[in-house]
């Protein structure tokens, strides 16, 4: 592959994924100034928002099923340019809505409507990008390349909250709820625009190429995806929704609920999240690394047992309100995610005709129905304790997954000879060879 050619596929899917999840994040940051603009405010209005960030997820899988699927069709490239296109526009519309002293009921309903969009679009994206990333890569190279497409999803969340975080201080919380809060979802449209540029000028991926030349299977790529691969997505499943869960209770609901509380103000919160995210997206391009060297098995192991202990550990110290405890707890957190390396670990299990469908189905889903209900079940939850023995529930269920995870093992290529490998020790090397 053409280096030029490889460089604008990294350029355009890390860049268009830090703005597909920059306008993402923006909501989960923005929660409790959108509570006290876009509906009728108070504790429950807090709530409505989370079930808001909830709902938009019901939508999700069909997003990620729906354009996953096409993409196994027809290729990746135009499912990303859609997907950042439609994102652009609903988190823009979120920025122009009225308020809910102008138009009452009607600016929920239009948050939803709009959130749902972000929701199909985000869904979508999440599976293409990183089937797109790591096809782009030469095989050796696989586990780098998936911990570049989680550093770009944290680097996404962490511009969100890093663009609210600083508007808030320095427009001040008055001026933030008066007009402020639209700021951050406005800039949605300059980013997305860079962003449609980049991915407009991108090349089909080399092993979609592959496929083409080959029978097609008459199958649907879901139906094949579930009776040739069902242990594997399962055990992707369990592995994405811990991974989804506790990023999102402790990214999203856990700042929101802080500020709520009155322990922290919403700058000092996010400033928080924002070191735990930079950790996070450092800790995926290192773990990543090494698992091409070393097997996915051993990151993924580390990874959920550190989740396990931080979730048993850190919560009650970080509810007493020291800010380095906060800082320290969110550095850690962010570190333990960064092992997650789902994305190279599933990409060398699923053939290149159904690997869209297979992320969709396995990845795509978990994110949605648990990683995306996880802050509104923690809301109503309310009590510190329940939330994090939810969260410890589908941790340990990955820590059994990730302990017993096979096919794992690194593949190497000699020099000159880039996307061959030479050695395998699992089965994987044969089902991402299709």
């Amino acid at each position: 592959m053409d280096a030029a050619v490889g460089r604008r596929a990294v350029a355009a899917g890390a860049v268009g994924n830090v703005i597909e999840w920059y306008d993402f994040a923006v909501f989960g940051a923005s929660a409790t100034l959108l509570a006290a603009v876009l509906t009728a405010g108070g504790e429950r209005g807090l709530t409505s928002v989370f079930a808001v960030f909830a709902l938009s997820f019901v939508i999700r899988p069909l997003g990620a099923v729906l354009i996953g699927t096409r993409a196994d069709r027809t290729g990746r490239r135009g499912p990303l340019v859609a997907t950042l296109l439609l994102m652009t526009l609903a988190t823009a519309g979120i920025g122009v809505l009225p308020p809910w002293a102008a138009i009452g009921t009607a600016a929920t309903v239009l948050v939803l409507v709009l959130r749902a969009v972000q929701g199909f679009s985000a869904g979508g994206e999440l599976v293409v990008s990183i089937t797109y990333l790591v096809e782009h890569a030469p095989r050796h190279r696989r586990g780098l390349r998936g911990g570049l497409h989680l550093a770009t999803m944290a680097c996404g969340f962490a511009a969100g909250m890093g663009v609210v975080a600083v508007l808030q201080r320095g427009l001040g919380l008055e001026t933030m709820v008066e007009w402020g809060w639209r700021l951050p979802f406005l800039l949605a449209l300059p980013l997305g625009a860079v962003g449609l540029y980049l991915r407009w000028r991108t090349e089909e991926t080399p092993d979609f190429r592959a496929q083409v030349t080959v029978a097609r299977s008459r199958l649907s790529p879901l139906v094949e995806v579930v009776g040739g691969h069902g242990d594997t997505v399962a055990a992707g499943f369990l592995l994405a929704a811990a991974m989804a869960s506790t990023f999102n209770l402790w990214f999203v609901y856990l700042p929101s609920r802080l500020v709520s509380d009155g322990r922290y103000e919403l700058a000092t919160v996010l400033a928080g999240a924002l070191a735990g995210l930079i950790t996070m997206a450092l800790s995926a391009v290192l773990c990543g690394h090494l698992s091409d060297r070393w097997g996915r098995r051993p990151l993924l192991l580390a990874g959920a047992t550190a989740v396990v202990a931080l979730w048993l550990v850190a919560p009650p110290r970080v509810a007493e309100g020291s800010l380095a405890t906060l800082i320290l707890a969110d550095i850690a957190m962010g570190a333990a995610l960064g092992a997650f390396v789902l994305q190279s670990a599933l990409a060398d299990r699923l053939p290149p005709r159904i690997r869209t469908s297979g992320m969709a189905v396995s990845f795509g889903l978990a994110s949605a129905l648990v990683g995306g209900t996880a802050p509104l079940v923690a809301s109503l939850l309310t009590d510190a304790t329940y939330v994090a023995v939810y969260a410890l529930v589908w941790a340990l269920s990955a820590s059994v997954v990730a302990a017993r995870w096979s096919g794992t093992s690194c593949v190497s290529e000699p020099e000159g000879r880039a996307g061959g490998p030479t050695s395998a020790s699992s089965d994987a090397v044969s089902l991402a060879d299709g």
